[in-house]
């Protein structure tokens, strides 16, 4: 009897050691379940980038889904922080732009959000042979077209083709940055200042000459809102508008695409003619 009481007792001991170790395995893991719990709850880190991304209208994501699961949380978080930079770059004065490596990362990053590491670089392959193909077949449309006389007023501004034009088609850099056809209206307005030795169009700007060449002198520091005078620059609002130009950036994009030489200082902004602009100036020779 006594060593069947005995079992017992060991048997109920075991079953109670059996529980409280069960017990305290299941108490350990809670805090392991609540944090993949949470994990499976947490937003991916680069669940914004996609959006973000969008913003700057690469040609070489026309179709492409952005998905961030693609990335790792190390990745998605670099990326993040590139795209917050390359967004100072366009809304921040002195914002400094990617490196090349830099840019490279960043292509190589959303490429892989799209699902292609590769992207950009095989889409750019493929525009620019796409380009040469256009280009050949719009040499042979321009050559068959009718030769018109020209007709110009002392003043007025004549823009090659390619700012009209070629820019506003071509998939691939333009020579410096996008192009747009609120940049081809700012452009015409600036070079016309220029040549017609006016500057009323932009408000609280005049016109310098140092050392025999123009200078556009625009009152405004780092920061300062620049805008043309009156209704020149378009409204946002009106229905009956056909473009709104905002003349910070335009300026940016002029520079970029060497049109202009931009200085700036604390007070005003020093606008030249740029490579592009004084090219364009040189007589034609005929032979």
């Amino acid at each position: 009897m006594r060593a069947i009481k005995a079992a017992n007792l060991e048997l109920s001991w075991r079953r109670e050691l059996g529980k409280k170790q069960a017990l305290q395995e299941i108490v350990e893991r809670l805090p392991m379940a609540r944090s993949l719990r949470e994990a499976k709850r947490a937003p991916h880190p680069a669940r914004k980038v996609p959006r973000s991304v969008t913003r700057f209208s690469h040609p070489e994501l026309a179709g492409e889904t952005l998905v961030p699961e693609r990335l790792t949380p190390e990745e998605a978080a670099e990326l993040d922080k590139l795209v917050k930079r390359k967004l100072a770059v366009a809304f921040e004065e002195g914002a400094e732009p990617l490196s090349v490596a830099e840019g490279e990362r960043y292509e190589m990053l959303v490429g892989q959000a799209a699902g292609n590491a590769a992207l950009f670089t095989e889409k750019r392959k493929e525009a620019a042979a796409r380009e040469k193909l256009d280009a050949l077949k719009e040499a042979r449309k321009v050559a068959s077209l009718e030769k018109r006389p020209k007709w110009e007023e002392p003043g007025s501004v004549t823009l090659p083709r390619f700012a009209v034009h070629d820019w506003l088609l071509s998939e691939t850099n333009r020579g410096g940055d996008s192009w747009s056809v609120a940049n081809i209206g700012a452009l015409a307005v600036l070079l016309s200042m220029f040549e017609n030795e006016n500057a009323r169009l932009i408000a609280n700007a005049r016109l310098e000459t140092v050392e025999g060449d123009p200078v556009l002198v625009i009152a405004g520091g780092v920061g300062a809102g620049l805008r043309f005078s009156g209704a020149v620059g378009g409204s946002p609002l009106g229905e009956s508008e056909s473009g709104f130009v905002k003349l910070r950036p335009a300026l940016r994009t002029l520079q970029r695409n060497e049109w202009l030489v931009i200085e700036q200082s604390v007070s005003e902004i020093r606008v030249r003619l740029g490579p592009r602009a004084l090219e364009l100036k040189k007589p034609k020779t005929t032979t």
